[in-house]
């Protein structure tokens, strides 16, 4: 499991799940669902910002390595980049960083819900989301192995989703 984009062409990976807008090409596989993504803080970052202005906030970022990202390119296009505090390759950073006060962050709900510490900030931004998709090469699309972790990744991913949204 990493943040880094493997290359199944490569045979870096058997079977990745991507977040992307459409099925990335020539890979095979299908969409499992939609990610979601809110601006979370914690209370305690927000006692003093009643009324939230998102380029006033200070912003925990996707760093190089996520930069590509659906949260890493709405950063760059919103948030001014002297009001970014921190950047790290990983969500799950970003989340502890959020947890500690140390600003706010774009985060996937699966995560920002689940996290204690942190809320959704009621802030005006540019609401949106991105399809999740599970893929493999196509050469290995036929593996009974890469078949059966495929099909049992779908309907655990897809469960999760209808039961979040």
């Amino acid at each position: 499991i990493t943040n880094s984009i493997l290359s199944l062409t490569r045979r870096d990976a058997d079977v990745a799940i991507r977040p992307a807008q459409s099925k990335p090409a020539p890979l095979v596989g299908h969409y499992l669902g939609d990610i979601q993504f809110a601006v979370y803080a914690s209370p305690d970052y927000m006692r003093d910002r009643p009324r939230p202005i998102l380029a006033e906030l200070d912003w925990l970022s996707p760093g190089d390595v996520m930069a590509g990202s659906t949260p890493g390119r709405w950063m760059r296009r919103a948030i001014p980049k002297a009001k970014i505090v921190m950047k790290a390759d990983s969500l799950l950073a970003l989340g502890c960083a959020t947890q500690r006060g140390l600003g706010a962050a774009m985060l996937p709900t699966y995560l920002g819900d689940e996290l204690d510490g942190i809320e959704r900030v009621d802030v005006a931004y540019e609401k949106f989301s991105n399809g999740l998709w599970i893929v493999t090469h196509a050469d290995l699309a036929n593996a009974a192995r890469i078949h059966t972790f495929m099909a049992f990744m779908s309907e655990a991913i897809k469960q999760d989703i209808a039961e979040r949204y």
